[in-house]
């Protein structure tokens, strides 16, 4: 019993060591990923090696492309790993409205944009939106409660200019994108 402890408690040091060194490493470094997906272009190496308050600007021209005014819903974004949550590319955190846009997020300029756009909606969902009704508005296709709110988000985030293809959880299929253009108020 006391070796399974011991390799369990390795295990999950090692585990937490790797997301450590990946994620600090990256942001340190400013390198991008060690695997870059071959699908979605790469963020200039320039770009990479820019301050934080200029990747901090990108993120907000993004998030402006919403067509949702944040700032006036109080919302603030954050170049970094949400402190309670790290290592995930965006994180928005519901009870301050503070979006957290992780370094590993900057891989490629397609993720970035999907990462905003996605957590934008779930700031939109909670500030705005009918976050309630939402959680339902997906259970045709299988994702309620809170995988409703993450496949909501997606397609909202696809109706802002996030590709499709980038979708994290689903790629919204039309019908999903007509659902989600109706929680916005659009035709």
């Amino acid at each position: 019993m006391m070796i399974v402890r011991r390799w369990r408690r390795a295990v999950i040091a090692g585990c937490l060591t790797l997301a450590l060194v990946a994620g600090l490493g990256s942001a340190l470094r400013s390198t991008g990923p060690a695997t870059p997906s071959r699908s979605a272009p790469m963020v200039p190496a320039a770009y990479r090696r820019v301050p934080g308050g200029t990747r901090l600007q990108l993120v907000q021209s993004i998030a402006d492309s919403s067509a949702w005014n944040w700032r006036a819903a109080g919302v603030s974004y954050v170049i970094g790993f949400h402190p309670e949550a790290c290592c995930h590319w965006g994180v928005y955190d519901s009870r301050s409205g503070t979006i957290y846009v992780g370094p590993t997020a900057f891989g490629s300029v397609d993720r970035l944009r999907y990462v905003v756009l996605h957590e934008t909606a779930h700031a939109w969902q909670y500030r705005a939106g009918p976050a309630q009704a939402v959680m339902g508005d997906f259970a045709r296709w299988g994702y309620r409660g809170a995988n409703g709110l993450e496949a909501g988000a997606d397609c909202i985030a696809t109706l802002w200019g996030a590709a499709r293809s980038q979708g994290h959880y689903w790629h919204c299929p039309d019908r999903a994108v007509a659902v989600a253009a109706s929680e916005l108020g659009r035709p």
